[in-house]
């Protein structure tokens, strides 16, 4: 994580996925057996997780969020608020720069999202799947988004599902879009 600076007023806030793997704890193992789940059964779900997980790694994103909702995000935390409740809006900013999705409910707090993405790697994005589906030398970009499939030449914008999506390049094997970015 890393924070790039300050754009019109909003900072500027990158995360790299380095690394994921999922192990579910004693607790969560116990409360999967009470639903009537088997060891196996509790093993395997945990492997389809962990293997999701791992489809994570790599990925890149940028968020812009406004530099008011840093600020109290910030300090909630230097005061030991922590907590997950709802109502506080410095966690839940906090929540939407870790999902960095555009999601209705950041509209407040976000205002753009770009990912780097490599190929049949899905994100969830208003309640849409996105889905790179192939890279081309020359970077154009085919995305599918709940089934339709549109391909976007380099630094162009097309809508699809309702979702603004631009074509910012690529890098090495990963996709670099943009989400319902204003400029």
């Amino acid at each position: 994580m890393e924070l790039k600076g300050v754009s019109q007023g909003k900072c500027v806030y990158y995360q790299r996925v380095l690394n994921s793997s999922v192990s579910y704890s004693q607790e969560f193992r116990d409360s999967l057996n009470e639903t009537g789940l088997n060891e196996t059964q509790i093993d395997e779900a945990e492997e389809l997780s962990n293997n999701a997980s791992k489809m994570t790694i790599g990925m890149e994103y940028t968020c812009r969020i406004y530099v008011s909702n840093l600020t109290d995000m910030l300090e909630e935390w230097s005061g030991g608020n922590f907590s997950s409740d709802s109502s506080n809006k410095s966690l839940n900013a906090f929540e939407c720069i870790q999902s960095c999705a555009s999601d209705s409910n950041c509209e407040d707090i976000l205002d753009c999202t770009s990912y780097r993405l490599l190929v049949n790697v899905s994100i969830v994005i208003e309640n849409k799947t996105l889905t790179v589906t192939s890279i081309d030398a020359e970077e154009t970009i085919t995305v599918d988004v709940d089934g339709n499939s549109s391909t976007i030449e380099e630094y162009e914008t097309e809508i699809i599902e309702g979702l603004e999506i631009k074509n910012t390049g690529k890098d090495e094997n990963l996709a670099t879009l943009e989400i319902n970015c204003d400029d």
